[in-house]
């Protein structure tokens, strides 16, 4: 007998996205491998980014595990939880990543004049990445709550960047290493079901970045440049209630997303406007004839509010130009239907 279970990932030499829920257990097939369908599809322990802890007979016989729990307890990471009804529930809920990659370097083959050491084409390095993420996935109260944090730092080096340098004294549109540059942020994820029909639903992230060291060659960038033009912090929330009608099954929902401003209209190494925050609110409301709920039609709003949003924006600089900017969808309405099968 051969028992495998999940353990925290300690480190990976390549980004791994995390599960959001705990990962159901593996299964051996004829072969013996072990196949993982926790990532929505079956792979082998050789290609799936996970770490698996495996327990051979040789090795249970020795820990003298003849239960459930006398495996987990071998396995770092694992809680054993009883629920109301009895029943024994296996999570993960804490876990470590650190994963580390890179762009290769390369050469700028255009023409022009010969760059500060004599040489040409002119050059740039590999960029390079440090990328560091833990977090914890809580199920409560049989699962009626499920609260996800996390939290992530990330560390940039020889950022390759299309800026300005100096060429023989010449300005010229290249590709460097310009610079490096940390982000940093949270993010938390929540579903509560304090109720049988209720669900309320929330998710809420935080980002912090900036340059770190710009070198001398990157004229357009400075430490006060946005390294991107991501927003600081996004949420949404949700709310629907199902109610039994008849046999079948009447859901109206509620929800609201949120967006903080952001940087644009850049010139040079400066933004000189911002998109402003906005908040949209839409509704749902689904009915299913049948319990199975294989059917479905429904009515839904977005926007209903019809507040005029900014998607991107060009700016106007020095006189020339003119401001201009692409607004998000209107408000809108609308009727769709779904078949399962």
């Amino acid at each position: 007998m051969t028992v495998a279970l999940p353990c925290p990932l300690l480190a990976q030499t390549v980004p791994v996205d995390v599960p959001s829920a705990p990962a159901p257990a593996e299964s051996a097939d004829a072969s013996g491998d072990i196949v993982v369908t926790a990532l929505r599809r079956q792979s082998t322990v050789q290609t799936t980014p996970i770490a698996i802890s495996a327990l051979g007979e040789g090795q249970l016989a020795k820990l003298g595990a003849t239960t459930i729990a006398d495996i987990i307890r071998q396995v770092p990471g694992l809680q054993l939880t009883e629920s109301d009804s009895g029943r024994t529930r296996v999570s993960i809920f804490t876990y470590l990543t650190a994963a580390h990659g890179y762009n290769s370097g390369g050469f700028n083959q255009q023409l022009g004049g010969p760059s500060a050491d004599g040489r040409f084409p002119s050059s740039y390095d590999p960029e390079k990445l440090w990328s560091y993420e833990a977090g914890v996935k809580l199920d409560l109260l049989d699962r009626r709550a499920v609260i996800n944090l996390s939290g992530f730092y990330q560390k940039y080096t020889d950022i390759q960047a299309s800026v300005n340098v100096l060429v023989g004294n010449v300005s010229t549109r290249q590709v460097q290493s310009a610079a490096s540059a940390h982000k940093a942020g949270f993010e938390g994820e929540f579903v509560l079901r304090p109720v049988r029909d209720l669900t309320v639903r929330g998710n809420v992230s935080y980002l912090t970045q900036g340059y770190d060291s710009i070198r001398p060659n990157a004229v357009t960038l400075t430490l006060d440049t946005p390294v991107n033009s991501a927003p600081k912090y996004t949420y949404s929330a949700a709310v629907a209630y199902d109610l039994h009608v008849g046999g079948g099954l009447v859901t109206p929902s509620v929800d609201v997303r949120g967006i903080g401003k952001k940087p644009a209209c850049q010139s040079g190494a400066d933004y000189v406007c911002r998109l402003p925050a906005y908040a949209l609110v839409g509704f749902r409301l689904d009915y299913s004839p049948d319990a199975d709920g294989r059917w479905r039609i429904g009515v839904y709003g977005t926007n209903v509010l019809d507040k005029v949003t900014q998607q991107a924006r060009t700016g106007y600089f020095g006189g020339f130009g003119i401001d201009r900017y692409t607004p998000g969808r209107p408000q809108e309405f609308g009727v769709e239907s779904s078949l399962r099968f």
